[in-house]
């Protein structure tokens, strides 16, 4: 640098190092910068390290700044020229480049290539190699009867460890670059299969750019509800793990809408959109085969025993199932048929010239041999009788007719459709009024018109439904088993009562079904809500907590257990006994409803504030606010000792006849009934993190992260030494126990009736389960639930 002189006609600055000429600068400056001086010394960084990531963070390169080196100097002048004549030199300056650090750099290629990391000492390479997942082709099917696509792994993917990288450090010091360090190897660390993040992935085409995520669409399995009906879509799975990454090839499915459905006493069968006839339900006779039919078909009919029959797309009619009585005979019918309904052991067809035709089991008269006399529009064929609507829109029934199901000569009234149950009749008016006859007992056929108005209507065992002008569907008559609790939020084209089960056509073209499930006849739409937490009675119900705070339960609701709809009240956790369940209020007062026979779900809510409740077979305790646990119902083996505990817990389990707690210094006491061991006295002598007692065991996961289970040990759902894995959580059902393992994997022992407790562990991951008499429920990973086991009343609803 310098001071420029005043002289006037100064044109430019020469500037010489060690008396030889580097450079020229115009004459208002005042500086120059010696680029080309000698660079300085520097040596390679040092204690240069790399460290194996972890399964969330990359690899950790470090190292120390190097000595700085020194330049050489320069002796530096400078001369101001007036056009061609240059002044007196400048006295010399002395000057040398810097040897500062003014940068690093890394290479994670081992020198290929580099990139500026600037003045740090340590560096972590986010996008240092992943581990590869390889996945075996995803399981697909599209569900015969709600239109949805199941996707799922059928087995852990393979993880294959991530790459090691070779990384090396150099400085710069300006536009030095020193000598690269001595190279060093690392890789990124991975986790087990059962951490990966599974992300589903769904395409219009099976290209690999065509794929996107799903929202929210995680686990190791999906069921997708909105693939659009008749349109094929690609499936796949990925890894959504920072450390891991690969994909599944693509699988295909495609979902069918449906035209018709028809309900028998426990199989169902539906003509699809294709034209294809699917059933579903008991098939113990071959009423109700696996997979679609090979035939196309006009409508399907589903018999009260156990046949069913269907129109062919060429008119003729085909029967399968049970034939003793000639109800299901073998081949397609000769002649052409319009309609055919299957009753109980009889059939009728509506034949291309109106006559109706009849076969099978004619004892009362309900399958003449010979073609009608009449003709008619419709005919339906009941328990052991048959009505049909003539072209002049009047009723005409035959066969047996003790309680007025089938009365002689024709109605005086005109009719537009007609429907015949187990032992009534219904039908819907010319003014589309419903008027029923014949057995009335639960109330399934009331005298006198319908005030609503109705678009259809269908006769079951004890009950009927019908579509209403507004679309929605109404039954009434027998429902103890949920029979005639058809979704209020759902239209309806169609609808069919069976014997204890009804299903319906929704306006979507989808199929939703309700009542007695126990052959699988009553199939749910799957649930995609979200749940806080899930309870499950040993009466053959479920309730849940909803996101909303809100309880909805199913299954068997005898006793009011599991009343249809979601609760008034908003809660914060619920609990579910034999026959009754509670829940803490956001109020914390405790609330409880079902089978009060011992005081166990006393009506109204608690004076007293609680933190949880638990329920048992016929009594409940809960831990109040003050730490003190409160027990009522029935108290024969001191079960439900009136009085407050003199003890402070942290949690209570109610269980058949005893109860246990967890006390606030970890340890587990016991009291009621130790028949069986499962309610030692005293407290343990381990400390515990949780405890849940059972019909007469009882398990609880230890400080260690062990299971320990003790008393009634018949059926292995208790054994006696702690358990080799390590798990968050356990639940004791009737004779069987199921815990969540630190993978998030389920894994059950004990008897395992109806599928409530299958061996091996889980594929899907969870967070929490509830165990009941033969049924378990968990929430997922992804706080949706899912069930097994028994499912008679939809108390374990599952796709």
């Amino acid at each position: 640098m310098w001071t420029a002189p005043s002289d006037a006609g100064l044109t430019e600055y020469l500037v010489r190092r060690d008396g030889v000429e580097v450079g020229r600068v115009g004459g208002e400056a005042t500086s120059y910068a010696d680029t080309t001086a000698a660079a300085p010394t520097l040596t390679e960084p040092a204690s240069v390290t790399a460290t194996d990531g972890t399964r969330l963070t990359g690899v950790l390169v470090t190292w120390s700044a190097p000595r700085e080196g020194q330049a050489g100097s320069h002796d530096y002048t400078v001369e101001a020229l007036y056009g061609s004549e240059p002044s007196a030199p400048s006295s010399p300056a002395t000057g040398s480049r810097s040897a500062a650090v003014t940068d690093f750099e890394l290479s994670p290629d081992d020198g290929a290539t580099w990139q500026s990391v600037g003045l740090v000492l340590e560096m972590e390479d986010t996008e240092a190699p992943r581990a590869v997942v390889t996945f075996a082709a995803p399981e697909v099917s599209a569900d015969a009867t709600r239109g949805y696509v199941k996707v799922s792994l059928s087995a852990d993917p393979t993880v294959a460890p991530a790459a090691s990288r070779t990384y090396r450090v150099r400085a710069r010091a300006g536009n030095a670059t020193g000598p690269a360090s001595a190279a060093v190897t690392a890789k990124r660390g991975i986790g087990s299969a059962a951490e990966l993040a599974i992300q589903w992935q769904r395409s219009a085409g099976a290209s690999d750019g065509a794929y996107a995520d799903v929202p929210d669409v995680t686990g190791w399995e999906w069921f997708d509800a909105s693939a659009p009906l008749g349109v094929r879509r690609f499936f796949r799975a990925r890894s959504a793990s920072v450390w891991a990454t690969g994909a599944s090839i693509g699988v295909a499915a495609t979902p069918y809408g449906f035209k018709s459905v028809s309900t028998g006493l426990r199989h169902s069968c539906a003509v699809r959109a294709d034209d294809k006839v699917v059933c579903w339900g008991d098939n113990s006779h071959g009423q109700a085969p696996a997979g679609p039919s090979a035939d196309t078909f006009e409508s399907v009919s589903a018999g009260h025993f156990y046949h069913t029959c269907g129109v062919r797309s060429d008119g003729r009619v085909v029967c399968w199932g049970r034939n003793t009585d000639g109800e299901a005979p073998p081949g397609p019918s000769a002649d052409a048929f319009k309609s055919v309904s299957a009753g109980g052991s009889h059939t009728c067809g509506l034949r291309l010239d109106d006559k109706v035709v009849c076969w099978g089991r004619n004892t009362d008269g309900q399958a003449p041999p010979q073609p009608s006399a009449d003709a008619f529009s419709s005919i339906a064929a009941g328990g052991s009788f048959t009505c049909g609507v003539r072209l002049d829109g009047l009723v005409v029934c035959w066969g047996y007719n003790g309680d007025g199901r089938a009365p002689p000569g024709p109605s005086s009234d005109s009719f537009k459709s007609i429907s015949a149950g187990a032992a009534h009749a219904c039908g819907v008016h010319s003014d589309d009024k419903v008027v029923c006859w014949g057995n009335n007992a639960a109330g399934q056929a009331p005298p006198g018109p319908s005030i609503d108005s109705f678009k259809s209507i269908s006769a079951g065992g004890g009950h009927t439904c019908g579509v209403r002008a507004d679309d929605k569907v109404v039954c009434w008559g027998a429902g103890i088993f949920g029979q005639r609790a058809a979704p209020t939020n759902d239209t309806f084209k169609s609808v069919s009562a069976g014997d204890l089960h009804t299903c319906g056509v929704r306006s979507d073209d989808k199929i939703a079904c309700w009542g007695v499930n126990s052959d699988g006849q009553a199939q749910q739409q799957p649930s995609y809500q979200t749940f806080k937490s899930v309870a499950a009675g040993a009466s053959r119900f479920t309730c849940l907590l909803r996101s909303d705070d809100k309880v909805v339960c199913s299954g068997a609701n005898h006793d009011g257990q599991a009343p249809p709809g979601p609760s008034a009240d908003a809660f914060k956790s619920i609990a579910a006994g034999l026959k009754h369940a509670c829940g803490v209020r956001s109020d914390d007062r405790v609330i409880c409803w079902g089978y009060n026979g011992s005081g166990q779900a006393p009506p109204g809510p608690s004076t007293e504030l609680f933190k949880s409740v638990s329920a048992g077979r016929d009594h409940t305790c809960g831990t109040r606010l003050d730490d003190r646990v409160v027990c009522w119902g029935s108290n024969g083996f001191g079960q439900a000792p009136p009085e407050p505990s003199a003890e402070l817990f942290k949690s209570v389990a109610a269980g058949g006849d005893h109860t246990c707690g967890t006390k606030l210094d970890d340890r587990v006491v016991c009291w009621g009934n130790n028949g069986a061991g499962q309610a030692p006295p005293g407290p343990s002598d381990r400390a515990f993190k949780s405890v849940s007692a059972g019909e007469a065991h009882t398990c609880g996961v230890r400080a260690d992260d062990k299971v320990v289970c003790w008393g009634y040990n018949y059926h292995g759902q208790a054994p006696p030494v702690p358990s080799s894995d390590s798990f968050d959580s356990v639940v004791a059902g009737s004779n069987y126990t199921c815990a969540v393992r630190f993978d998030s994997r389920v894994v059950c022992w004990g008897v395992n009736i109806d599928g409530a407790a299958p061996p091996g562990p889980s594929m899907d991951t969870f967070k929490s389960l509830a165990a009941g008499q033969s049924h378990t429920c968990g929430r997922r990973s992804d706080n949706t639930v899912r069930c097994w086991g028994s499912n008679w009343y939809g108390e374990a609803p599952r796709p």
